[in-house]
């Protein structure tokens, strides 16, 4: 699955990697496709850039729910940390599964896994607004921007944070 998106040299740098970094919870959880995936997210973390986040939505997923997989680097974020953000953002947050990848050295990478639904009525149009939900998270992440209810006007009228934060 790698050698599909990768040439072989790349392949065999992260099979050396990656070849024991997943436990038996992920690899019972996940598919190969998935973990490439992952792979893919993984190395975008680093002590320079230590969280890395995507929504996205499962199979057979109503319209009203997606996911996001919020990857930190080498330790574990707090729920009380992620849920407030998200909340503000319009989502309520169902469940949630972490996984921790033992890299090669000392460095690990967490894999938090976040079931969520749209407070309130309507759907969630990842396709139009996937990455501005994204951009929105690691502005508040970051502290470039305020986490109010205002930040519900993403889902609810398709504004962008920054638009947001000229609202406000």
């Amino acid at each position: 699955a790698l050698s599909d998106q990768h040439g072989w040299e790349t392949t065999d740098r992260l099979l050396a990697r990656y070849g024991e970094a997943f436990d038996g919870g992920y690899e019972a959880t996940y598919s190969v496709e998935t973990a490439v995936r992952d792979i893919g997210m993984i190395e975008r973390v680093n002590a320079d850039r230590p969280t890395a986040i995507v929504f996205f939505r499962r199979p057979g997923d109503a319209e009203n729910r997606c996911s996001l997989k919020l990857f930190s680097h080498q330790s574990p974020t707090p729920l009380s940390d992620r849920v407030p953000i998200l909340e503000q953002m319009g989502f309520r947050v169902i469940n949630e599964r972490t996984f921790r990848i033992d890299l090669e050295g000392e460095e690990n990478v967490y894999i938090h896994d976040m079931s969520l639904a749209r407070t309130g009525a309507g759907s969630i149009d990842l396709d139009s607004q996937g990455a501005a939900l994204e951009a929105m998270f690691m502005a508040v992440w970051t502290r470039r921007a305020e986490s109010d209810g205002f930040n519900a006007l993403l889902v609810t009228a398709g504004l962008a944070w920054r638009d947001i934060a000229m609202l406000r």
